[in-house]
């Protein structure tokens, strides 16, 4: 089996550009079906402490080298009312963290990573 790089390395840049949107729409319509359907389940079957054990949970398991970027892939597309949302439920020395590092890491990488696309 090749590796991912590998793979990737054999591909034109058209034909990554074109994976990339085919991802996008299939992560749409699955956030979209996760919107509509499975979070009105939640929301009756699964109370606050519970909800905000997961998300503790899966701050837990991911690297901490990744969180700052998470952060950003989070917010870049938040309203300012789900930003606000979003970092308050963060401790005040993560945003500080975030606002000081981890928004140029973020940067840095939307940068490298779009680096010759077209806008």
């Amino acid at each position: 089996m090749q590796s991912c790089a590998t793979r990737v390395g054999d591909s034109s840049p058209a034909q990554l550009a074109t994976r990339f949107e085919q991802l996008t729409i299939a992560l749409e319509e699955h956030l979209h079906e996760e919107e509509t359907f499975i979070l009105p389940i939640a929301q009756e079957h699964v109370t606050q402490e519970e909800w905000s054990r997961m998300g503790t949970r899966g701050v837990v398991h991911t690297p901490k080298a990744v969180r700052m970027l998470l952060l950003g892939l989070l917010l870049q597309d938040a309203t300012p009312d789900r930003r606000a949302m979003f970092l308050g439920h963060i401790p005040a020395p993560i945003r500080l963290l975030y606002k000081l590092v981890g928004q140029r890491q973020y940067h840095a990488y939307v940068t490298r990573v779009t680096a010759g696309l077209a806008p």
